[in-house]
């Protein structure tokens, strides 16, 4: 009797553990079941987003540069045409490139050119004096990190107001040559750049203080021992160390090669020779340039045609500086 006690104690008990088991089992699915439902919830916002302001965005960019602005029926090459005999052919008469879209092309080529070689360097440089604490960094770190607290708005307004026509420089010294910069065509380009070099170093210092910062500190005192120079240190160690930072930043630069070229609307609103890519977009759209032509409704079609030439051209630069870069392994530390 008691042998069968047992096993009928035995049995129950081992239907209670599988009986927990299946219980366990049941919960464990149901609660990864709720997890994965969380999971797409969460994902189903974004994705949405995607869909709609991306993906549906850039198909109709895509076929509205292949329609005829003025009918919006299917036509491969009228707003090409319209481009390269308005914008890019040379006018027989005056041997001089038609429109306006080769001068931003230039104008944009020069300040993505002085971004990639005058102020990434000088942004490394800049971090490298901050990051060793020299006398007075603090004020040279709060000059080049104020335009990013400030709103490009007030920025401007006071850059218009020192470099116009009767504006501070006049008033103090009298009408010397840096009075009217932004209002005369052969000072104007000039001067929006000087803008430009003046508040673009802002994000890259932040970047790059912060990537010095982490440089571990027995490196460069190791490095000091052996002799090595300010000029050797920034050179063979602190660019590899933050080699990732650096090739972010340029690979970045790449990406935004076509919408450089500083606050042109505030400044100069494109006149005297200071248009770019990314002003002549917004003013076929925007701007007057919409209803200054007799077909202002096809500055949309047009403005497409041209989105899509330039992804076409930026794109390839794009993947092979990337895998240029991907090529050099970064130093781990």
């Amino acid at each position: 009797m008691e042998e069968k006690v047992e096993v009928k104690e035995s049995e129950a008990g081992q239907r209670r553990t599988l009986l927990g088991r299946g219980k366990r089992k049941a919960s464990q699915k149901s609660f990864r079941r709720e997890a994965l439902v969380f999971c797409y919830l969460c994902m189903l916002i974004p994705l949405l987003q995607w869909l709609i302001f991306w993906l549906y965005v850039n198909l109709q960019t895509i076929m509205l540069a292949f329609k005829n602005p003025l009918t919006n029926q299917w036509d491969v090459k009228a707003n090409y045409e319209w481009l390269w005999r308005t914008q890019i052919a040379i006018d027989s008469n005056s041997a001089k490139y038609n429109g306006t879209l080769i001068q931003a092309f230039g104008n944009t080529m020069l300040f993505f050119g002085i971004a990639l070689f005058f102020t990434l360097p000088m942004s490394v440089i800049i971090s490298y004096f901050i990051y060793k604490k020299i006398w007075g960094y603090k004020v040279f770190r709060l000059a080049f990190y104020l335009p990013a607290v400030l709103p490009s708005l007030v920025m401007t307004t006071v850059f218009q107001q020192v470099t116009q026509s009767g504006g501070i420089i006049d008033q103090i010294f009298g009408g010397v040559p840096l009075s009217g910069l932004l209002e005369t065509p052969e000072t104007a380009r000039g001067a929006v750049i000087a803008y430009v070099l003046l508040c673009s170093f802002t994000t890259n210092v932040l970047l790059f203080s912060g990537g010095m910062a982490r440089v571990p500190m027995e490196v460069i005192e190791a490095a000091r021992l052996d002799g090595v120079g300010p000029f050797q240190e920034i050179i063979f160690l602190i660019v590899p160390l933050i080699w990732p930072t650096v090739t972010t930043q340029i690979i970045l630069a790449f990406t935004n090669m076509f919408n450089g070229g500083g606050p042109v609307l505030l400044l100069t609103q494109g006149k005297n020779g200071t248009t770019t890519i990314s002003y002549w977009l917004f003013y076929q759209i925007a701007g007057t340039g919409r209803t200054a032509i007799p077909d202002g409704g096809a500055g949309v079609y047009r403005v497409s045609a041209v989105g899509l030439v330039l992804t076409a051209i930026a794109v390839p630069r794009i993947l092979i500086v990337r895998k240029i870069f991907d090529k050099v392994e970064p130093v781990e530390y």
